[in-house]
C-alpha cells in the first residue's frame, strides 16, 4: 500500500518522530495519502511535544474538519484566535465550520471581526457569497464587486457579481462583469452560456416593452 511505499510513514511506523514538525510534516503527508488513521497518530505525537503550539492546533483543526467533527474544528480555532486574534486562516477555518453548519449569521460575524479581513481577499471573496447565501444580495453583490475592482482575482470575482446582478435583474451590470470574467478567462463555457442566457432575458424585456 502507498504507506509503506513511503520512507517516512514507514518509519513513523518504528517510533522515529522526535519534533512537532517532523510530526506536522507526517500528517500533512498522511491527509495527502488518504491515511487517516496515520495522521491521527501523527498529530496525537505533535500535540504529547508542544499542546500549545498554533501550528499543531491549526493541522488539528483540518483534520477534525475534513474528519466532518465541526465542534471539535471550531473549539481549535477559537483556541487559535483566542492566542492570535489577527489568525486570518483561523477565521476563515472557524467562518467554514459554521457555514457547515448552515449558521451563515456566525460566520459572517467571525469574518467581520477582524480588521484585517478587509484588506484580504479570500475572507471578502468568502464573505460575499456568505452575504449571497443569506439572500443579501445587494450587500453580496457590493463586496464581490470590490474584490474584483482591487484585486488579481477579477475572473472569480466578477462571474460571481455578474450573477448577483442578474438575480437583482441588474441585466447590464451583469452583462458587463460576465465580460469582465471571461477576459480574464475566454475559455470559461458555463460564462459563455451565461451571457448567452443574459441576453435571451434582455429580448424577453425588449419584446415586453414594444
Amino acid at each position: 500500500g502507498p504507506a509503506f511505499q513511503d520512507p517516512l510513514i514507514l518509519a513513523s511506523q518504528f517510533g522515529s518522530i522526535y519534533s512537532e514538525n517532523f510530526s506536522l510534516f507526517l500528517a500533512d503527508r498522511s491527509r495527502a495519502l488518504g491515511l487517516a488513521d496515520l495522521e491521527t497518530g501523527a498529530l496525537k505525537q505533535a500535540k504529547l511535544i508542544n499542546p500549545e503550539s498554533v501550528a499543531v492546533q491549526a493541522s488539528s483543526a483540518l483534520f477534525e474538519f475534513s474528519q466532518g467533527n465541526l465542534e471539535q474544528a471550531m473549539e481549535e480555532y477559537r483556541q487559535i484566535l483566542a492566542k492570535d486574534p489577527q489568525n486570518i486562516n483561523a477565521r476563515i477555518g472557524l467562518a467554514a465550520a459554521a457555514y457547515s453548519k448552515h449558521d451563515i449569521p456566525s460566520a459572517i460575524d467571525v469574518l467581520e471581526s477582524s480588521s484585517l479581513s478587509v484588506s484580504n481577499v479570500t475572507v471578502q471573496s468568502f464573505l460575499g457569497l456568505l452575504y449571497l447565501e443569506k439572500n443579501d444580495t445587494e450587500r453580496g453583490q457590493q463586496v464581490l464587486t470590490t474584490v474584483a475592482a482591487n484585486s488579481n482575482q477579477t475572473s472569480l470575482s466578477a462571474a460571481f457579481v455578474a450573477m448577483s446582478s442578474y438575480r437583482l435583474n441588474s441585466l447590464n451590470e451583469s452583462e458587463k462583469f460576465a465580460q469582465l470574467a471571461l477576459k480574464g478567462a475566454p475559455g470559461n463555457i458555463p460564462m459563455l452560456k451565461f451571457l448567452a442566457e443574459i441576453a435571451a432575458t434582455g429580448e424577453d424585456h425588449d419584446d415586453l416593452t414594444v
